[in-house]
């Protein structure tokens, strides 16, 4: 591990790309982060100084040493843990944030990435941080949940689900539909709030599972409408709240549409 000042960027093994990848969320994107995990290295901003510690040289640690990062905490004051692939891009948060070190120009702490996100999983066990967020400010900008960070530790790329949901369904991707029958009240959930729904003449209820955007099996609601495309998302909107207490484990559903038309 080494301590930098607020100036200049060192070699490393750069996962910017790899963050870049992984926030499109299909499972497949996410393995890259995986795999370069342990040859690539993450910057950390730091509050306080390491006690110690020289501008660019490498320090040895003992076990329990403990760095004295910046967070981000948002409008509701949920406090993210923050980690970098490239030290230059601090600069936007030194000027929208004034972050510094005790008082002098930001400085930074070169870490093992893999260790970088061992710090960031205890502090969201320990300190009550909602997520890790990497690249903050940036357009490779990644969070990470604790689940989602426990699986790229033990080497297993799983789907970012807040990622992928916004991505329509690629070629190469393969949707499984099991033969289970719907919860009768999910059922006549669904059938009550499309009752009154203009432009929907039909439904489906359906449980599908794909590899490359779910974690397990869930619920899938097709609709059948008349209504333009642009007013479908806010027409999935009405259905997932009218019917979000009777959808079963994992406790979401997804809502597809087929053109009536």
């Amino acid at each position: 591990m080494s301590q930098h000042g607020g100036n200049g960027s060192v070699d490393s093994a750069d996962l910017t790309e790899a963050v870049r990848t992984a926030r499109r969320g299909f499972r497949r994107d996410v393995a890259l982060l995986v795999e370069l995990l342990d040859a690539g290295q993450l910057f950390v901003p730091l509050a306080k100084s390491i006690a110690g510690a020289e501008d660019g040289k490498e320090i040895e640690v003992d076990p329990g040493f403990t760095l004295s990062p910046h967070m981000l905490v948002d409008d509701e004051e949920n406090v993210y843990a923050v980690l970098f692939t490239n030290p230059d891009m601090l600069e936007p948060l030194i000027e929208a944030l004034n972050w510094d070190t005790e008082g002098q120009a930001l400085e930074y702490a070169t870490v093992p990435a893999r260790i970088a996100l061992e710090m960031a999983q205890d502090a969201i066990d320990e300190h009550d941080v909602t997520a890790l967020v990497l690249n903050a400010m940036d357009d490779t900008e990644l969070m990470l949940r604790r689940d989602e960070l426990t699986s790229i530790l033990a080497g297993k790329a799983i789907p970012l689900v807040g990622y992928v949901s916004d991505i329509p369904e690629q070629e190469f991707e393969e949707t499984l539909v099991a033969e289970a029958e719907p919860p009768a009240a999910l059922v006549a959930a669904v059938a009550e709030c499309v009752k009154g729904l203009t432009g929907v003449s039909g439904f489906e209820l359906l449980q599908t599972f794909n590899a490359e955007r779910d974690l397990e099996p869930h619920a899938t609601l097709k609709l059948r409408t008349s209504r333009p495309e642009a007013e479908w998302p806010s027409l999935a909107e009405t259905v997932v709240e009218a019917v979000k207490d009777h959808v079963p484990p994992p406790g979401y559903i997804d809502v597809l549409f087929e053109n009536a038309n």
